[in-house]
């Protein structure tokens, strides 16, 4: 497993150093920036990256849940389904999955992950 963690790892560094060298692309050498632009520029791509991270987490634990789930009210199991979900993190909007069961006899819907 930790050759599998080191890999991962390695590339991940690749791809960091891909989008370090496409800011440079985008204009940020070419002028002699200002050294809070190069901050604003990684900060921008440190929050991109950590949403795309924590949408994917989420995803993978809501699509881990169960697949079926009992109503808090009534007791009855209903199946599960997985709507959008936008959650506000502190980087910003992810878009990602709630596993929600409904119960049209009881309502609301009962939430099966937080």
């Amino acid at each position: 497993m930790d050759g599998r963690v080191e890999e991962l790892q390695e590339k991940l560094r690749s791809h960091l150093n891909e989008a370090a060298e496409n800011q440079k692309l985008e204009g940020l050498k070419a002028e002699g920036p200002h050294y809070s632009q190069i901050e604003d520029s990684a900060h921008a791509t440190e929050k991109e990256l950590s949403r795309m991270i924590q949408q994917s987490g989420a995803r993978e634990v809501a699509l881990d849940s169960a697949p079926q789930a009992g109503c808090p009210t009534c007791g009855d199991v209903r199946e599960v389904c997985h709507p959008r979900w936008s959650i506000n993190s502190i980087d910003g909007p992810v878009e990602t999955l709630k596993p929600k069961a409904h119960c049209p006899c009881c309502r609301p819907c009962s939430t099966t992950a937080g």
